[in-house]
């Protein structure tokens, strides 16, 4: 389930530091994340700090993408699974554990939640000037 929200953006914007914030705010959450940037656009992952499955790359991620063109900021959250490139680890993990991976999906409502504070969180910063 991924949610898609818009907003016009004014003023002197960085998506790098909204990147940047927003890692940080997802860190005060007690979560785990890390960031892919590109000109433009953001990738940004997120899970509980550690779990059994992490070891092989398997659990679940609260996911963030956002882009920025044309002063409209375009910003989409869901979930999916944590990528790090871990070779035969990871490829022995989904072999062997995969029947796992389907008891460690986020739940509707937490994903729910965390889509409304994602969003929360963007429209502060926006609004703040990046005074979050």
């Amino acid at each position: 389930m991924s949610n898609t929200r818009r907003y016009k953006v004014t003023g002197n914007f960085s998506i790098d530091k909204l990147a940047a914030a927003l890692e940080n705010f997802l860190i005060s959450k007690n979560l785990q994340s890390q960031t892919i940037s590109n000109k433009g656009f953001i990738h940004v992952q997120a899970r509980e700090s550690y779990n059994g499955r992490s070891v092989f790359a398997l659990d679940a991620t609260a996911q963030v993408d956002i882009s920025y063109k044309n002063d409209i900021l375009v910003a989409t959250v869901g979930s999916g699974n944590w990528f790090i490139k871990r070779g035969t680890v990871t490829i022995i993990g989904y072999v062997f554990f995969l029947p796992l991976e389907v008891t460690s999906l986020i739940t509707p409502y937490s994903q729910l939640s965390f889509n409304d504070e994602v969003f929360g969180f963007i429209r502060k910063y926006l609004s703040s000037n990046g005074k979050v």
